[in-house]
């Protein structure tokens, strides 16, 4: 694994870390026979009465694409991570109420 890639790598393993203490369970996997890692993503939890993974993706580092896998997974955690998905359902809901409160205002406006 290159210098580049295996930094990338520790960031993966590092966001999987904070992830998991929000509650989700994430498992990242290293393949060194095939130099490959894994990411399985489980928003609700992981049990052992069979539940499937929400995010399950593997990125083989020799291929040409590897560093994008890299990212891609790097991205994958930061969606599926709890606190921004709060951000972003905040930022909806905030955005809905202002929405919502402009056409209340048109309405009154047009019916006075």
């Amino acid at each position: 694994m290159t210098n580049q890639r295996s930094k990338l790598a520790q960031q993966i393993i590092a966001k999987a870390m904070a992830v998991s203490a929000d509650g989700y369970s994430v498992f990242v996997n290293y393949s060194p026979h095939v130099d490959a890692i894994g990411l399985r993503i489980y928003t609700k939890g992981w049990s052992s009465n069979g539940a499937f993974a929400e995010i399950d993706k593997t990125v083989y580092l020799d291929k040409a694409d590897g560093y994008r896998g890299l990212n891609e997974i790097l991205s994958l955690i930061d969606e599926h991570n709890p606190v921004n998905i709060e951000k972003a359902h905040s930022r909806a809901v905030t955005k809905c109420n202002a929405e919502c409160s402009e056409r209340n205002a048109r309405y009154e406006a047009a019916n006075v």
